[in-house]
């Protein structure tokens, strides 16, 4: 067996996506059952939530890497 990390690699990036996916998707849960509203017209606000902060936290690639130190 030849390159064991990327295997590795690979299993963290996936892992990582279905964890970002399963949060995502709990936060959406919840705040539909916290506002009484379906889960399916939340997450297209929770989406928004979240492409803004992203944009609005770090709006560049470098300050994303200072962020993290």
């Amino acid at each position: 067996m030849q390159r064991p990390d990327v295997i590795v690699l690979m299993s963290v990036i996936i892992g990582d996506f279905f964890k970002v996916a399963l949060f995502f998707y709990a936060a959406a849960i919840a705040i539909s059952d916290i506002f009484g509203l379906p889960y399916r017209k939340t997450l297209l606000s929770c989406s928004v939530i979240v492409l803004l902060w992203s944009q609005i936290e770090t709006p560049s690639l470098s300050e994303h890497f200072e962020f993290g130190r």
